[in-house]
C-alpha cells in the first residue's frame, strides 16, 4: 500500500516506489521508538502471547515430523493440540496456518499453500505486465496479507475466517481475467446474431 501511494505521489514507477518504500522502513526501523518497539511486540521471553504461539507451534511441526508425509488428517488439529500442546492454555488452533496445514495434511497442505501464494504471485505479474495496475496492486496486496497473516493467525480454521479467503482469492482469481471474457461471463442474449424480426 505504501508502495502504491508512493508511485502516485511521487510519479515513479511501481518497483522503484516498493524499493523506496522498503529502505525508508528500513531506516525508520533503526530508530529509538521503533526498536523498542519491535521488542516489545516480538519477546518471547515476557510476553505471554508469543510464548503460547512459539509453544504452538513448536507442537505442530513436533507433529508433523512424525507424519510428514500425510499429516493426521483434516480436522484434527483440535484435538492434537488438546492432548499434546505444549502451550499453558488449550487452544482449537495454533494461531499459524503453516503450522495448521503441516500438522493436519502434511507436506501435501504446505504445497497447497505455496501454490496459492504462487497463483497469486502470477496474477500480480501478469496484470502488471498488461498494464492493469489496479487489479496488479490488489493481487499483491492478497497475496502480502495471506502470507503475513498466515504467521500470527489460522485463517483456515472455521467457516468465517475460510469464506474471507475465498472471497479475496475469488476476487483476485476474476481479476486477471480480460474484460472480454467477464463479459461472456454474464448471461444473455447474443449480439453478433441478434435475432430477426417476423412481420405477422
Amino acid at each position: 500500500v505504501g508502495s502504491f501511494a508512493l508511485s502516485r505521489v511521487i510519479g515513479i514507477s511501481l518497483p522503484k516506489a516498493t524499493v523506496a518504500a522498503v529502505v525508508l522502513m528500513g531506516i525508520a526501523s533503526q530508530s529509538a521508538p521503533a526498536q523498542a518497539l519491535f521488542g516489545r511486540v516480538f519477546d518471547t521471553q515476557r510476553n505471554f502471547s508469543n510464548i503460547e504461539r512459539v509453544a504452538l507451534i513448536e507442537t505442530c511441526f513436533v507433529l508433523f515430523a512424525e507424519q510428514p508425509i500425510t499429516g493426521w488428517g483434516w480436522g484434527t488439529v483440535e484435538e492434537l493440540l488438546k492432548h499434546h500442546s505444549r502451550s499453558k492454555i488449550d487452544y482449537p488452533h495454533p494461531h499459524n496456518t503453516y503450522a495448521h496445514f503441516a500438522a493436519e495434511i502434511g507436506i501435501g497442505g504446505l504445497l497447497c499453500l505455496f501454490m496459492i501464494f504462487r497463483g497469486l504471485w502470477k496474477i500480480a505479474r501478469d496484470n502488471y505486465r498488461n498494464g492493469r495496475r489496479e487489479e496488479a496492486i490488489f493481487a499483491a496486496y492478497c497475496l502480502v496479507t495471506l502470507v503475513v497473516l498466515g504467521m500470527v493467525n489460522d485463517y483456515f480454521f472455521g467457516a468465517n475466517r475460510g469464506i474471507i479467503v475465498a472471497v479475496m482469492l475469488g476476487l483476485a482469481a476474476s481479476a486477471c481475467l480480460p474484460p472480454q471474457h467477464i463479459d461472456n461471463l454474464v448471461p444473455g442474449p447474443s449480439h453478433e446474431n441478434p435475432p430477426s424480426s417476423v412481420g405477422v
